[in-house]
């Protein structure tokens, strides 16, 4: 169900809605934040790091630098956690490689979206050999 209107939105019950909220904030956060990652190397230890981040597992975590989180301030009491499980890592996909499918309410690799977007894209006619006043 396509969430674009208000109507639509006002009709989604409250749990879909926090679920659609999390995701897109997660996704919001990969790409904004993480894209600072500059290189392959750096987006797998970004990937590492919120994975273990959204699973309340930081304590367990090492940075690229050794640094470790087990201070009371590193990990504060009563922080927030999400109700939602965060994109699949199966197969060594980052969480660059979802998007969050919201008329479906899941996880879905980009390739898989890109392709079947490809698919409902008319495609156009390819013109060659021609001139700019003939392209129409």
């Amino acid at each position: 169900m396509p969430t674009q209107d208000a109507a639509t939105f006002a009709k989604l019950e409250d749990a879909r809605v926090w679920l659609h909220i999390e995701c897109v904030f997660v996704f919001s956060l990969v790409w904004s934040i993480g894209s600072s990652c500059a290189t392959n190397q750096m987006r797998i230890h970004f990937d590492a790091f919120l994975r273990a981040a959204v699973s309340c597992q930081l304590r367990d975590y090492a940075s690229p630098s050794g640094e470790r989180y087990v201070l009371p301030e590193d990990i504060p009491e009563g922080h927030v956690t999400l109700s939602t499980p965060i994109m699949p890592g199966d197969g060594g996909a980052l969480v660059y490689d979802y998007v969050y499918d919201v008329q479906n309410d899941r996880w879905e690799r980009r390739d898989h979206s890109l392709a079947r977007s490809l698919k409902r894209t008319p495609r156009r006619p390819q013109t060659l050999h021609c001139r700019a006043n003939e392209i129409g």
